[in-house]
């Protein structure tokens, strides 16, 4: 078992705000009709260069207020982020397998 670091992640780690040239897609929409996946939010280079560093030595844990659904559409290319994770303001916590962990259930 390694250390674990909680961030937050809308706003902290991506935002729609930061969709610059060099900006990483963080989180996804899909089209309606087409099915294509379009990004719908943004992470910094620098960020995601110290997230990619930080995941090599401990656990990164997202603290979210998204639901199920939402956190569903977070993929960040170098960044697994299934779980562990607390989403729904702390209501559902997910397993290392990205599922509702039963414990807390």
């Amino acid at each position: 078992m390694n250390h674990w670091i909680a961030t937050d992640l809308d706003g902290t780690l991506f935002s729609r705000a930061w969709a610059a040239d060099d900006a990483i897609p963080a989180t996804w929409r899909v089209e309606s009709g087409k099915g294509d996946r379009i990004p719908s939010s943004w992470m910094r280079p620098d960020t995601h260069l110290t997230m990619t560093a930080l995941q090599r030595i401990a656990t990164l844990v997202p603290v979210t207020a998204r639901d199920a659904e939402s956190f569903a559409r977070v993929d960040i290319p170098g960044l697994p982020l299934p779980g562990p994770a607390v989403i729904a303001n702390g209501a559902v916590i997910l397993d290392s397998e990205g599922r509702p962990d039963p414990l807390w259930e």
